[in-house]
């Protein structure tokens, strides 16, 4: 915001900056608490079963009100992002094969390390759409994060 200041002379301006940044600080503040929340389910006394932890991820830490926050400021694949590669953490921990389809589907094609790329010649779109339209996947997680990446069209299917 110094550096809006001393570059800027017109007030609207600056103003409209100072927005724009601290816009963007809240909304980051906020996807780190999303994976701060996620990984809480991880500690030892956290009641909930895996199951349970799943069914908290995507009913109601993924919030449709942060994802539009998140995409006002240009964040919202990395909304996305926090919560698939928390939620595969979460499955890995666990090591269970009794994960729901769609989160099986969603987490299959996430590349290793989470600053990778996605590989668009092995995804199944077919799959991640019917996983991101599953009526448990409430904030549709996926949509962003594999078809504005792939270029897919979601509606088509």
């Amino acid at each position: 915001v110094i550096e809006v200041y001393s570059k800027k002379n017109n007030n609207n301006l600056i103003i409209s900056e100072m927005k724009s940044n601290s816009d963007d600080y809240v909304v980051l503040k906020r996807l780190r608490g999303i994976t701060h929340e996620i990984k809480a389910l991880e500690f030892r006394n956290c009641p909930l079963s895996w199951k349970e932890k799943i069914a908290r991820i995507f009913g109601e830490i993924a919030d449709s009100e942060i994802r539009a926050y998140a995409r006002e400021v240009g964040r919202e694949r990395e909304y996305e992002s926090r919560i698939l590669n928390g939620t595969k953490e979460i499955i890995q921990n666990h090591k269970t094969d009794e994960v729901p389809e769609y989160v099986n589907v969603l987490i299959k094609f996430l590349p290793d390390d989470y600053r990778e790329n996605i590989d668009k010649s092995n995804l199944d779109t077919n799959a991640i759409c019917m996983a991101v339209n599953d009526e448990m996947n409430k904030d549709k997680i996926g949509e962003k994060y594999y078809f504005d990446y792939s270029g897919y069209d979601l509606a088509v299917n």
